[in-house]
């Protein structure tokens, strides 16, 4: 990724040599089903946003799990300046992360915002101010979170996932069922022991 753009969104000139239905098919189809993988994967999925992200970069954004951001760096859903709407499944997302109201103000107007408003809003979790500091801002989140168990945060994700798209029920089904499997594993084991002997656990061995 270059340093001022995270991904600016489509390639227009490209793009308008393609009017045809069928290609539109063919990169919603692409696009949805990559995107529709990131939730599933069993590890937390960073978006590291250096630049802007328009259109289709907003709708990427939305589909990783954690998302932080570059101070300079611009976003704006974009879309209907080119009389579209989002493709790639950005607007369930995006009503998911920031309810109907904000969602639908900034789909109808495409405006630019500001990595400060976007985590004011909640699409962003952390905004790093110095370029000399954002590599060492993303390398630090990632090491942190590859030091808890990785089989928890992959349960924690399923099921964070699923209260969004599952009844109550449902979902406190899946919580008893992954609380209790998880119980009896070496790293809820672990973090037992490390406790008792005052010393800091040792995860995934």
């Amino acid at each position: 990724m270059g340093s001022k753009q995270f991904v600016a969104g489509g390639d227009l000139k490209e793009l308008s040599e393609h009017p045809e239905a069928a290609a539109g098919a063919r990169l919603n189809r692409t696009m949805s089903d990559a995107l529709q993988q990131l939730p599933k994967l069993p590890i937390p999925v960073i978006a590291a946003i250096n630049g802007d992200a328009f259109g289709g970069g907003c709708e990427i954004l939305t589909a990783c799990d954690l998302r932080i951001s570059i101070s300079h760096a611009r976003f704006c859903l974009a879309q209907v300046k080119n009389a579209l709407t989002t493709g790639w499944g950005g607007t369930a997302r995006l009503v998911s992360l920031l309810g109907q109201s904000r969602a639908l103000e900034l789909l109808l107007t495409g405006r630019q915002f500001t990595a400060v408003e976007a985590q004011q809003i909640g699409l962003i979790h952390r905004v790093v101010e110095q370029t000399a500091e954002w590599q060492t801002a993303v390398n630090t989140w990632a090491y942190e979170l590859c030091q808890l168990p990785m089989t928890t945060l992959a349960a924690l994700k399923q099921l964070t996932y699923t209260a969004v798209h599952s009844t109550l029920a449902q979902t406190s089904q899946l919580e008893t069922d992954l609380f209790v499997r998880l119980w009896s594993y070496p790293d809820h084991l672990e973090a037992m022991n490390a406790f008792n002997e005052k010393r800091p656990p040792q995860f995934n061995r």
